[in-house]
Protein backbone atom coordinates (compact mmCIF):
# COMPACT_ATOMS: atom_id res chain seq x y z
CA UNK A 1 0.00 0.00 0.00
CA UNK A 2 3.09 2.07 0.55
CA UNK A 3 4.50 1.88 -2.96
CA UNK A 4 4.03 -0.24 -6.16
CA UNK A 5 4.61 -3.87 -4.62
CA UNK A 6 5.77 -6.95 -6.41
CA UNK A 7 5.36 -10.55 -4.73
CA UNK A 8 7.64 -13.34 -5.67
CA UNK A 9 6.86 -16.68 -5.18
CA UNK A 10 9.86 -19.14 -4.98
CA UNK A 11 8.09 -22.02 -3.19
CA UNK A 12 8.64 -25.66 -4.68
CA UNK A 13 5.19 -26.16 -5.19
CA UNK A 14 2.68 -23.23 -4.24
CA UNK A 15 -0.57 -24.75 -6.15
CA UNK A 16 -1.45 -21.00 -7.11
CA UNK A 17 -3.33 -21.75 -10.16
CA UNK A 18 -5.48 -24.17 -8.82
CA UNK A 19 -5.99 -22.24 -5.48
CA UNK A 20 -7.03 -18.94 -6.86
CA UNK A 21 -8.66 -20.62 -10.09
CA UNK A 22 -6.69 -19.15 -12.38
CA UNK A 23 -5.06 -19.79 -15.98
CA UNK A 24 -2.20 -17.75 -16.34
CA UNK A 25 -0.43 -16.75 -19.40
CA UNK A 26 3.14 -17.23 -18.34
CA UNK A 27 4.81 -17.53 -14.91
CA UNK A 28 8.32 -17.01 -13.05
CA UNK A 29 9.54 -19.82 -15.11
CA UNK A 30 8.80 -18.15 -18.35
CA UNK A 31 10.45 -14.96 -17.07
CA UNK A 32 13.97 -16.70 -16.06
CA UNK A 33 13.62 -18.06 -19.91
CA UNK A 34 13.13 -14.37 -21.18
CA UNK A 35 16.04 -13.24 -18.85
CA UNK A 36 18.34 -15.73 -20.59
CA UNK A 37 17.55 -14.88 -23.84
CA UNK A 38 17.65 -10.82 -23.64
CA UNK A 39 17.62 -9.54 -20.23
CA UNK A 40 17.06 -6.17 -21.76
CA UNK A 41 13.29 -7.18 -22.55
CA UNK A 42 12.65 -8.36 -18.85
CA UNK A 43 11.01 -4.84 -17.76
CA UNK A 44 8.48 -5.93 -21.06
CA UNK A 45 8.02 -9.71 -20.48
CA UNK A 46 7.34 -8.82 -16.29
CA UNK A 47 4.25 -6.08 -17.96
CA UNK A 48 2.98 -9.28 -20.21
CA UNK A 49 2.95 -12.01 -17.09
CA UNK A 50 1.88 -10.25 -13.80
CA UNK A 51 -1.29 -10.52 -12.42
CA UNK A 52 -3.07 -8.03 -10.33
CA UNK A 53 -4.90 -8.13 -7.18
CA UNK A 54 -5.98 -4.84 -5.82
CA UNK A 55 -2.65 -3.24 -5.52
CA UNK A 56 -0.36 -6.19 -4.94
CA UNK A 57 1.27 -7.24 -8.12
CA UNK A 58 2.41 -10.82 -8.24
CA UNK A 59 4.65 -13.10 -10.86
CA UNK A 60 2.66 -16.23 -11.33
CA UNK A 61 5.75 -18.94 -9.70
CA UNK A 62 6.57 -21.34 -11.72
CA UNK A 63 5.66 -25.53 -12.40
CA UNK A 64 9.20 -27.15 -12.46
CA UNK A 65 11.08 -26.38 -9.64
CA UNK A 66 14.03 -27.31 -11.47
CA UNK A 67 14.04 -23.88 -13.67
CA UNK A 68 14.77 -22.41 -10.24
CA UNK A 69 17.55 -24.64 -9.36
CA UNK A 70 19.50 -24.03 -12.35
CA UNK A 71 19.03 -20.40 -12.61
CA UNK A 72 21.47 -17.63 -10.53
CA UNK A 73 18.38 -15.92 -9.01
CA UNK A 74 20.16 -12.65 -7.97
CA UNK A 75 21.26 -11.60 -11.27
CA UNK A 76 17.45 -11.59 -12.65
CA UNK A 77 16.17 -10.58 -9.45
CA UNK A 78 19.27 -7.83 -9.54
CA UNK A 79 17.43 -7.14 -13.46
CA UNK A 80 13.94 -6.63 -11.74
CA UNK A 81 14.93 -4.14 -9.73
CA UNK A 82 16.79 -2.25 -12.20
CA UNK A 83 13.76 -1.78 -14.34
CA UNK A 84 12.69 0.73 -11.59
CA UNK A 85 8.87 -0.42 -11.66
CA UNK A 86 8.80 -1.26 -8.30
CA UNK A 87 9.76 0.12 -5.13
CA UNK A 88 8.87 -3.05 -3.08
CA UNK A 89 9.92 -6.39 -4.52
CA UNK A 90 8.70 -9.18 -1.52
CA UNK A 91 9.92 -12.50 -2.35
CA UNK A 92 8.95 -15.65 -0.78
CA UNK A 93 11.84 -17.90 -0.35
CA UNK A 94 11.65 -21.81 -0.84
CA UNK A 95 14.05 -24.45 0.12
CA UNK A 96 14.94 -24.74 -4.05
CA UNK A 97 17.34 -21.15 -4.42
CA UNK A 98 20.57 -22.55 -5.41
CA UNK A 99 22.36 -19.64 -3.05
CA UNK A 100 20.21 -18.43 -0.66
CA UNK A 101 22.76 -15.90 0.95
CA UNK A 102 23.56 -14.07 -2.42
CA UNK A 103 19.52 -13.76 -2.35
CA UNK A 104 18.90 -12.54 0.73
CA UNK A 105 21.71 -9.88 0.56
CA UNK A 106 19.95 -7.71 -1.71
CA UNK A 107 16.59 -7.89 1.35
CA UNK A 108 16.75 -4.52 3.63
CA UNK A 109 14.24 -6.93 5.80
CA UNK A 110 14.06 -10.30 6.45
CA UNK A 111 10.76 -11.81 7.99
CA UNK A 112 11.09 -15.25 8.94
CA UNK A 113 7.37 -16.73 9.94
CA UNK A 114 7.66 -18.72 13.31
CA UNK A 115 5.35 -20.93 15.16
CA UNK A 116 5.59 -21.38 18.69
CA UNK A 117 6.86 -24.64 18.77
CA UNK A 118 10.38 -26.28 19.78
CA UNK A 119 10.83 -27.91 16.40
CA UNK A 120 10.16 -24.76 14.19
CA UNK A 121 12.53 -22.59 16.55
CA UNK A 122 15.17 -25.40 16.44
CA UNK A 123 14.62 -24.85 12.29
CA UNK A 124 15.17 -21.08 12.60
CA UNK A 125 17.80 -21.42 14.74
CA UNK A 126 19.70 -23.95 12.53
CA UNK A 127 19.57 -21.44 9.67
CA UNK A 128 20.58 -18.79 12.18
CA UNK A 129 23.87 -20.85 12.21
CA UNK A 130 24.16 -21.72 8.55
CA UNK A 131 24.63 -17.76 7.76
CA UNK A 132 26.99 -18.05 10.73
CA UNK A 133 29.25 -20.25 9.13
CA UNK A 134 28.62 -18.73 5.96
CA UNK A 135 30.30 -15.68 6.91
CA UNK A 136 27.05 -13.48 6.67
CA UNK A 137 26.65 -12.22 9.37
CA UNK A 138 25.67 -8.96 8.65
CA UNK A 139 22.48 -10.92 7.01
CA UNK A 140 21.54 -11.90 10.77
CA UNK A 141 20.73 -8.06 11.69
CA UNK A 142 18.30 -8.40 9.11
CA UNK A 143 15.95 -10.99 10.19
CA UNK A 144 12.57 -10.07 11.92
CA UNK A 145 10.93 -13.21 13.56
CA UNK A 146 7.26 -13.13 12.99
CA UNK A 147 4.20 -14.83 14.37
CA UNK A 148 1.42 -14.30 11.44
CA UNK A 149 -2.04 -15.44 12.62
CA UNK A 150 -3.30 -18.48 10.82
CA UNK A 151 -6.03 -17.91 9.32
CA UNK A 152 -7.83 -21.15 8.17
CA UNK A 153 -9.93 -20.02 5.30
CA UNK A 154 -10.98 -22.75 3.83
CA UNK A 155 -13.32 -21.82 1.29
CA UNK A 156 -13.27 -22.46 -2.77
CA UNK A 157 -14.01 -19.41 -5.01
CA UNK A 158 -12.62 -17.04 -6.97
CA UNK A 159 -12.13 -14.43 -4.50
CA UNK A 160 -9.86 -15.92 -2.10
CA UNK A 161 -6.43 -14.05 -2.28
CA UNK A 162 -9.01 -11.08 -2.39
CA UNK A 163 -10.15 -12.30 1.34
CA UNK A 164 -6.28 -13.48 2.40
CA UNK A 165 -5.18 -9.83 1.71
CA UNK A 166 -8.20 -8.23 4.25
CA UNK A 167 -8.24 -11.05 6.56
CA UNK A 168 -6.37 -11.24 9.79
CA UNK A 169 -3.19 -12.12 8.22
CA UNK A 170 -3.34 -9.25 5.97
CA UNK A 171 -3.78 -6.75 8.51
CA UNK A 172 -1.09 -8.29 10.40
CA UNK A 173 1.44 -8.15 7.20
CA UNK A 174 0.78 -4.94 6.75
CA UNK A 175 1.17 -3.62 10.10
CA UNK A 176 4.32 -5.20 10.04
CA UNK A 177 5.88 -3.41 7.38
CA UNK A 178 4.29 -0.41 8.28
CA UNK A 179 1.94 -0.11 5.62
CA UNK A 180 -0.96 0.84 7.86
CA UNK A 181 -4.35 -0.51 9.53
CA UNK A 182 -7.14 -2.18 8.17
CA UNK A 183 -9.37 -1.41 5.45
Amino acid sequence: ESGSTLYINMDEFTAFDKIYHQNYQGDLSDLMYYFKQNKDTVAIKLKAIVNTVNTLDYVPPLKYSRDLRTMETTKWIETIMATGMYENIVIDIGNVVEDITSLIEFCDKIYVPMENSYMYKMKVGEFEEFLLRSEALELIDKIEQVTPPIDLVDIEDDNFLERQLWSNLGDYSRQVVGGGGNR
